[in-house]
């Protein structure tokens, strides 16, 4: 019994029917049956090839056409960013710890390169080398972590400010171009903005401290100021109430001098003495001679009038001097102070 050759008959010539059926390349004579009296058979392989054209066609085709096409998009949309990155990862490929000058230059030894040998010795030759190099070690890893600390910071707020913009709407006349470059320059500013007023922040955090400080050291300064405006009322005050003193006493001089002329009789020399010593002027610091020259004209006529019947007199008029003494000593003390 000779083998027939058939569409389905193996399983390589199924697989190659199933495959030429995706592109639309089959007829359905194929499921055709010699001899024809399989109706179940030919009716149930209908049924099985048709349901594997609506899933294989329908919809695996499809979602692999949808796949690609996010695909492609997502990849349109991260060219800026993975083209950067890459531009990035090409440059640092070229940062080099040491030999940072073109050649020739770069034959002769710098700076880096004594301290690389440097560290060499420190690590082959030095016994104690194994902790240096352990704190050194330490210290370079909380450099590395801060730096890395530093540089998520940086992404995340790269992310953050990405994030903001995916909301963006496009409009019909616009070309996808256009809106990632618009996206691009928006997320740009956006960031710039941001690390703007961080610095602003900053500056008026600093600001806002020597406001502080500056206000702290003020303070000393107006309550001497307040203290000096203190002073200086109590100085015009004490001011006035000397130069009433003094009015009272040059009134009070002026009235004694009458007494003193009328009650003893003097002549008018003594009177005119102290009125000259007295005067229109009313200087403060004259007081004191005033008080002076009045004495002496008292004590001139006390001694013209030495007889019997002004002795009583003569003695008030020696009390009533000594008081109008000490009252000048008084007024001159007060003088000495306000000045």
């Amino acid at each position: 019994m000779s083998c027939r050759d058939g569409p389905f008959l193996t399983v390589w010539s199924s697989m190659q029917i199933l495959f030429w059926s995706l592109f639309g390349l089959v007829d359905l004579e194929m499921l055709s049956l010699i001899p024809d009296d399989h109706m179940v058979t030919k009716q149930l392989a209908r049924v099985m090839f048709g349901f594997y054209m609506m899933v294989a066609v329908v919809v695996m085709l499809n979602a692999l056409i949808a796949m690609m096409s996010n695909t492609y998009t997502r990849v349109e949309e991260n060219s800026d960013t993975e083209w950067k990155f890459a531009r990035a990862k090409m440059w640092i490929s070229f940062l080099q710890p040491h030999g940072v000058v073109p050649p020739p230059f770069n034959l002769i030894p710098g700076v880096t390169d004594f301290k690389c040998l440097r560290n060499f010795i420190t690590k082959k030759c030095l016994r104690n080398g194994r902790g240096n190099n352990d704190d050194r070690h330490r210290i370079k890893n909380e450099r590395f972590e801060k730096q890395f600390n530093e540089v998520v910071r940086e992404f995340v707020e790269r992310y953050i400010v990405e994030q903001t913009t995916v909301g963006i709407e496009t409009a019909a006349e616009v070309t996808r171009k256009d809106i990632m470059a618009i996206r691009t320059d928006v997320a740009i500013f956006k960031y710039e903005a941001f690390k703007s007023l961080k610095v602003t922040n900053n500056i008026f955090q600093a600001l806002s401290e020597h406001l502080d400080t500056t206000k702290g050291k003020l303070t000393p300064v107006d309550l001497a100021n307040r203290t000096a405006l203190l002073i200086s009322d109590k100085i015009r005050e004490s001011k006035e109430d000397t130069r009433l003193k003094c009015q009272k006493v040059v009134e009070y001089l002026k009235e004694y001098s009458d007494q003193v002329r009328t009650k003893l009789g003097l002549p008018e020399e003594g009177a005119l003495k102290i009125d000259a010593a007295l005067g229109e002027d009313e200087d403060e610091e004259r007081y004191g001679d005033a008080a002076d020259e009045a004495n002496s004209a008292v004590a001139t006529d006390y001694e013209r009038v030495q007889d019997g019947d002004l002795a009583e007199g003569i003695r008030v008029q020696d009390n009533e001097s000594v008081v109008v003494k000490d009252g000048a000593a008084t007024l001159a003390e007060d003088e000495d102070v306000v000045a």
